[in-house]
C-alpha cells in the first residue's frame, strides 16, 4: 500500500533558505519517519530535563526531580522518562531512551548550559 505524499514547501526566493517541519512535512526519504520521531522525542525529553537541570540563570545546584541525578546515567535518563511518560505505554522505548535519546540531550543540554554561561557573562 502505499505511503500518503507529505506536503513539501515552496521554496523561498533568493537568499537565505529556512527549513520547517512538523508532522505534516518531512523530507521524503527511506527511515526519514523514523528520524522525525526520533527528533521529535529528544526533543520532548531535552525540556523535560531543562525543566529540572536548568534555569535562565545556569544550571540548577541540585536538579528539582525525585529522583535525583537522572542524568548520571542512561538507565537512570530511560527511567526517569518512562515515569514523565516519555517513554510508550509500557516502556517499549526503554532502549532507544538508553542508547541514542540519552546521548542526544546529554549533547544538547551541554550546549545550553554552555549558551546560558556565556549569556551570562555578557549581562
Amino acid at each position: 500500500m502505499p505511503r500518503k505524499k507529505t506536503i513539501q514547501p515552496l521554496p523561498l526566493e533568493e537568499g537565505e533558505n529556512y527549513e520547517v517541519r512538523d508532522e505534516e512535512c518531512w523530507l521524503i526519504g527511506r527511515g526519514m519517519h523514523k528520524n522525525f520521531e526520533f527528533r521529535t522525542l529528544m526533543v520532548n525529553c531535552l525540556e523535560k530535563v531543562a525543566d529540572d537541570y536548568l534555569t535562565p540563570s545556569g544550571p540548577k545546584e541540585k536538579p528539582s526531580s525525585k529522583s535525583g541525578d537522572y542524568m548520571s546515567s542512561g538507565h537512570k535518563f530511560a527511567d526517569e522518562m518512562i515515569r514523565k511518560g516519555l517513554g510508550g505505554s509500557d516502556g517499549e522505548k526503554h532502549f532507544s531512551l538508553r542508547h541514542r535519546i540519552y546521548h542526544e540531550v546529554k549533547l544538547h543540554k551541554k550546549a545550553l548550559e554552555n549558551a546560558l554561561a556565556k549569556k551570562n557573562l555578557k549581562d
